[in-house]
C-alpha cells in the first residue's frame, strides 16, 4: 500500500493509542461532536433555491415596473402627436377663414374708393348713373397700390399675430380629441413602433476558474496537488426580444469545450520479484479537480536493478476534457441608447448548465529513475468521479454592438459567470466553477422598431 493511500484509508486508523477516557468519550458527547459535522447539503440546497427565487422574482419586478412606464409614455407621446395632428388642422382651417376674410376685405376696399373718386369728381354729373361700377383699371394707382396694399399688410399681420397668440395659450392637455377624427398617420409611423426579435451567433474563447474547497487542497498539499485552470473554445445562439428601444429580454444556448491539466506526486515501490516480463503492472487513486479517479498504469524496466525493490516518488499528470451545455436567459439594459451606430448593454442573467461529458487521461507519469520508466504504449484513460451534471450560475455580461445596416449589427461580448452549487461534491470536499467568455457576435434584426 502506497503512502498516497495510507493517509486517506488509514487517517485516523492509528492501533498504537492506548484507550484513555480522552479518547473514549460516553454516547452523548460523541453525538454532540457528530452531529457538528452532519451534512448540510439539504440545508445548502434551500439556501440555492431561495437565492433563485429571490433573482426570479427580481426580474419580474423590474420588467412590470419598466413596462408600466413604457405603457405611460407611449400613451403620452400618442397623445401630443393627436393634439399636434389637431392643431396643424386646426391652424390650416384658420388660414383658409383669413384667407377668405382678406379677399372680402380688399373687395370692399376697392369699391369704396371707386365711390369717392366717382363722388369727388365734378365731371361726375355728367356720367350717367345707369352706368356699370368703375373698374379696378380706373383707381389713381396711389390708391390702388399703396393705400389698398398698407391696409392689406395691416390686416395680415393682426389676423397673424391674433392666431400665434390662440395658438401660444393652449395646452396640450386640454384638447379634446373626439373619436370621429381620422387621423391619417403613416404606416411607416405604425412599423416603428413594433417590437422586433434579434437573432445572434457568437463564438469566442472561455476560461474556467476552479473554485476547490480549502479542506480538499489541504488534504492533498502532503502530495503537492496541483491544478490549472485553462482556456477553451465557445459558441452560442441567442434570440433577443426588444420590448423597449433600451430593454430586451434574451433567452439561447451555449455549447462550450475546455482541456485541464492536475498532478500530485505518490510513493510507489517496483518489486522485482513481482516482475511480469520485466514490467510492473499498478492500481492507483489519482487526484483532480473533479474528485479521486482510478487509474491504472504500467512500469518497464530497461536495465538490471538487482534483487531488492526500489521505491520511487512518482509524479502524475492527467488530462480532463470537458464538455459542458447551458441555457442562459435574463434582460439587457442600454443605459445611452444607440450613439453614432454604437450601443452599449449591460445585461444580468441566469444559466442553467448540464456537464454532458468529461474524459481522463494519464498525460505522463515521472519515476524519476533511469532504469524504470512509464509505458505509455496502452491505454491511457481512467474513470470518471462522480460529478453533478446539473449545475447552476448567476451571469453578468457587458456588450458593445456596431450598427451596420438597419438588420445587421456585429457585437463584441465579455460575461462573466459564478457558480451556484458545486460539478463536485464529496462530504467537505467541493469544487465550483466561474468562467469568463469574450465573444464576437453577428446579430440580425426579425422585424423593425
Amino acid at each position: 500500500m502506497d503512502r498516497f493511500d495510507d493517509i486517506w484509508k488509514n487517517r485516523f486508523n492509528d492501533s498504537n493509542v492506548p484507550i484513555g477516557d480522552w479518547n473514549s468519550p460516553d454516547d452523548e458527547l460523541v453525538w454532540e461532536g457528530i452531529a457538528k459535522h452532519l451534512p448540510t447539503e439539504e440545508r445548502n440546497r434551500k439556501v440555492l433555491w431561495w437565492w433563485v427565487i429571490g433573482a426570479l422574482l427580481t426580474l419580474a419586478f423590474l420588467l412590470s415596473f419598466i413596462l408600466k412606464n413604457d405603457s405611460k409614455a407611449s400613451g403620452s407621446i400618442n397623445q401630443i402627436q393627436n393634439n399636434k395632428t389637431l392643431l396643424a388642422h386646426t391652424v390650416s382651417n384658420d388660414k383658409e377663414v383669413l384667407a377668405s376674410k382678406e379677399e372680402e376685405q380688399s373687395e370692399m376696399l376697392v369699391n369704396t374708393n371707386s365711390n369717392q373718386i366717382r363722388f369727388n369728381n365734378p365731371n361726375s354729373k355728367k356720367q350717367n348713373f345707369n352706368s356699370k361700377k368703375i373698374s379696378n383699371s380706373e383707381i389713381p394707382k396711389k390708391l390702388s397700390k399703396e393705400k389698398i396694399e398698407i391696409k392689406k399688410k395691416k390686416l395680415v399681420e393682426t389676423r397673424n399675430q391674433t392666431l400665434i397668440d390662440q395658438i401660444q395659450s393652449l395646452k396640450l392637455e386640454n384638447i379634446n380629441i373626439q373619436e370621429s377624427i381620422d387621423f391619417n398617420i403613416p404606416k411607416a409611423v405604425l412599423n416603428k413602433q413594433k417590437l422586433k426579435f434579434l437573432m445572434s451567433v457568437n463564438v469566442g474563447i472561455v476560461y474556467w476558474k476552479h473554485r476547490i474547497s480549502d479542506q480538499y487542497t489541504s488534504d492533498l498539499s502532503p502530495f503537492e496537488f496541483n491544478y490549472t485552470d485553462n482556456f477553451g473554445w465557445q459558441a452560442s445562439l441567442n434570440l433577443d426580444y426588444q420590448i423597449h428601444r433600451n430593454l430586451t429580454v434574451f433567452g439561447g444556448i451555449q455549447y462550450e469545450q475546455i482541456e485541464s491539466f492536475s498532478g500530485h506526486n505518490s510513493a510507489l515501490t517496483y518489486s522485482v520479484a513481482n516482475e511480469l516480463n520485466e514490467t510492473n503492472d499498478y492500481s492507483q487513486s489519482l487526484a483532480t479537480p473533479y474528485g479521486l479517479a482510478e487509474a491504472s498504469f504500467r512500469f518497464s524496466r530497461n536495465d538490471d536493478i538487482g534483487e531488492n525493490d526500489i521505491d520511487l516518488l512518482v509524479d502524475f499528470e492527467s488530462k480532463h476534457s470537458i464538455k459542458n451545455w447551458s441555457i442562459p436567459f435574463g434582460i439587457k439594459y442600454a443605459p445611452f441608447g444607440q450613439k453614432n451606430r454604437l450601443k452599449l448593454t449591460l445585461s444580468l442573467g441566469f444559466g442553467v448548465n448540464y456537464l454532458s461529458g468529461i474524459s481522463n487521461k494519464i498525460h505522463n507519469i515521472e519515476t524519476h529513475h533511469d532504469a524504470i520508466n512509464y509505458e505509455n504504449g496502452g491505454s491511457s484513460d481512467f474513470a470518471k468521479p462522480d460529478l453533478n451534471n446539473l449545475h447552476y450560475d448567476i451571469r453578468l455580461g457587458l456588450g458593445l454592438s456596431y450598427l451596420i445596416s438597419s438588420n445587421f449589427q456585429i457585437r463584441l461580448n465579455y460575461g462573466w459567470s459564478n457558480g451556484l452549487n458545486p460539478v463536485f461534491q464529496q462530504e467537505n470536499y467541493e469544487t465550483k466553477i466561474n468562467r469568463h467568455n469574450w465573444s464576437l457576435g453577428v446579430i440580425k434584426s426579425l422585424g423593425t422598431y
